[in-house]
């Protein structure tokens, strides 16, 4: 039985400990292991492990609490992401960019945070944090110049970076 934890100072339920969410993994990794041949033919994470994922809360290992994120550590991402790759390694990858993708949503300021994570803790998007080469401003927002390798997440922009428009 499942207990729900509130905050004594803000009254807020509280997430998952990382403890609580390595078990999720433990429990999403048979499952990751039975899709493996489907996930290599669709060569990209299936819709259904993208969306388990999600519901067992994994995806928002890094976000932090302010955005109903679990805020933990690198090493606790770490941890998942482990038993991920030990059931589906290229699934374990994929999970390591959209955990990773909450985290770099910090390096922006807080109204792109805000807007970021609008009406969900976690972020569908791949990436890279290497330097760019030009960004300018335009009308309506930047003009982004750089040279990057691709980085796979899912199948179509809209469904690789879920917060872009």
């Amino acid at each position: 039985m499942t207990q729900t934890l509130t905050s004594s100072s803000t009254g807020r339920v509280l997430g998952p400990t990382a403890a609580e969410l390595v078990g999720r993994a433990r429990e999403l990794a048979p499952v990751l292991a039975a899709r493996a041949q489907a996930t290599e033919d669709a060569r990209a994470p299936l819709s259904e492990t993208v969306q388990d994922l999600i519901d067992s809360g994994l995806l928002a290992t890094l976000t932090p609490k302010v955005y109903d994120g679990q805020e933990l550590s690198i090493n606790d991402m770490i941890d998942i992401v482990r038993i991920l790759s030990a059931a589906r390694p290229s699934t374990g990858w994929v999970s390591t960019f959209y955990m990773g993708a909450a985290w770099r949503a910090n390096l922006f300021g807080e109204r792109v945070q805000r807007e970021i994570f609008a009406d969900k803790p976690y972020v569908l998007g791949a990436g890279q944090a290497a330097p760019l080469r030009e960004a300018r401003r335009v009308p309506g927002g930047y003009l982004i110049s750089a040279r990057r390798h691709g980085a796979r997440g899912r199948s179509t922009p809209s469904e690789s970076c879920s917060w872009a428009s």
